[in-house]
């Protein structure tokens, strides 16, 4: 096994790789990749899906995806950190040493807040700055009754960072319009086919969206 000698963090990073940063140590699976490439490089796809005990193939290429600029291919066609993955391994080392952890609660680029490690609901939803993010999720549902409420407050609902997320057909398009200010990185989006133009308007890198048949959830 191969370590790399950490030694403490003190430079200075511009803030688009700080970002990068506190994105990849928001969730678990991210920090856990990190690490296996840090202590155990390198490794094929199978090899970390093994060491992380992950089945499913979309989760595993959904975080490695939000990992961009810290993991690389080598030549070998291996994962292996970059410079900006080791200093993020430095920072985590950090913050697990220091006593401080990683906090459940992180805010994203642009204000944005959501709790991390939670694999469905919506109680880690956060209202910053006029938007109501929900971020870094397994699975999410979003009915017609959360939209009401986010609409009632007067805000708008960004979703980001999400393996599946589920529109559920209560929603009609005026509600959907009306409130979801933005969805995006997400793997798989499954929503009423009523709601297509305004779904379609409203995603930014979403791989895979399903129409559904209102009432009979069949594509």
């Amino acid at each position: 096994m191969t370590i790399q000698l950490v030694k403490p963090w003190r430079g200075t990073l511009p803030g688009e790789d700080i970002d990068r940063i506190f994105t990849a140590l928001s969730h678990g699976i991210r920090r856990e990749i990190i690490r296996v490439l840090a202590e155990k490089p390198p490794k094929t796809f199978s090899e970390l899906m093994n060491e992380l005990h992950i089945t499913d193939t979309g989760t595993m290429v959904f975080h490695l995806r939000k990992l961009s600029g810290l993991v690389e291919k080598n030549e070998r066609g291996e994962y292996v950190l970059t410079d900006l993955g080791r200093r993020a391994y430095q920072l985590l080392r950090q913050l697990e040493t220091g006593g401080g952890g990683v906090p459940d609660v992180v805010s994203g680029k642009g204000g944005g807040v959501g709790r991390v490690g939670e694999a469905g609901g919506r109680e880690g939803a956060r209202a910053v700055q006029g938007t109501v993010v929900i971020s870094d999720r397994l699975r999410l549902h979003l009915d017609r009754d959360f939209l009401e409420s986010v609409k009632a407050s007067g805000k708008k609902l960004l979703v980001r960072d999400v393996i599946d997320l589920t529109i559920s057909d209560d929603v009609d398009p005026a509600l959907f319009g009306e409130t979801v200010e933005e969805i995006s990185d997400v793997i798989s989006l499954k929503a009423p086919r009523r709601l297509r133009s305004l779904v379609e308007l409203k995603s930014r890198d979403v791989l895979s969206i399903s129409y559904l048949e209102e009432a009979s959830g069949k594509p």
